[in-house]
């Protein structure tokens, strides 16, 4: 009982601290819906002309290149050097078109 009696005597700081717990979370999600806006600006690679090009179109462009690539040569992996020459030719189709 005498738990009660001093719950019942802090009942508005309780109150305080239940309501800035709350808050904080809802606060907490609201921001996080606006970082998820600008986390698109983090998922561009770059931009040609005006055109934004997002990172996965640009690495499903470079996979399928890479496929092609190994299937040209009969390879079953490219080097790190025909990697970057790989994303170099996309980079390039990007620019030239």
């Amino acid at each position: 009982m005498a738990a009660l009696g001093k719950i019942r005597s802090k009942g508005v700081l309780l109150i305080c601290i239940i309501s800035l717990g709350l808050f904080a979370f809802i606060a907490e999600e609201a921001f996080r819906s606006c970082e998820s806006s600008s986390n698109d600006a983090r998922q561009q690679v770059g931009e040609v002309l005006g055109e934004k090009i997002n990172v996965t179109e640009f690495q499903k462009l470079v996979d399928e290149y890479t496929e092609v690539i190994k299937m040209q040569q009969g390879q079953d992996n490219l080097n790190e050097d025909q990697l970057n020459q790989v994303k170099d030719m996309v980079w390039n189709t990007y620019v030239q078109t």
